[in-house]
């Protein structure tokens, strides 16, 4: 989950980049952070439950991810995107574990949500 939330920021970020659209660049802005801000919670869910996240690995990955995702189209990674996020996998784990941290698995949920509402899904 919490390399899934750091490739979305990433995707993000290089789609705001090659957008000449206002809108879609803050929302594209808009929805990067929210995905820092998740990556967060799922950090902290994850200490939580006792395991590590180093975060010198996860600023690594963004920045790897960051370099090869503004390399391709704003075309294909708005393609790469919509296929990720048809997926709704935070609805499927929702419905599986939302017992053992039910607010957590919610914001996890209203994450999804957003992302569909903004970006018109």
């Amino acid at each position: 989950m919490l390399l899934v939330e750091n490739l979305g920021e990433s995707i993000y970020n290089a789609l705001a980049s090659k957008s000449l659209d206002k809108n879609k660049i803050s929302i594209y802005k808009k929805l990067s952070l929210n995905e820092s801000e998740t990556a967060n919670k799922i950090g902290k869910e994850l200490k939580n439950l006792g395991f590590l996240t180093p975060k010198t690995r996860r600023v690594l990955l963004k920045i790897a991810a960051y370099t090869i995702f503004t390399l391709l189209s704003h075309d294909k990674l708005e393609t790469l995107l919509k296929k990720a996020l048809k997926k709704r996998k935070f609805r499927i784990w929702f419905n599986r574990y939302h017992e053992n941290n039910e607010s957590f698995w919610q914001s996890m949920i209203d994450h999804e949500v957003l992302q569909y509402e903004l970006l018109k899904l």
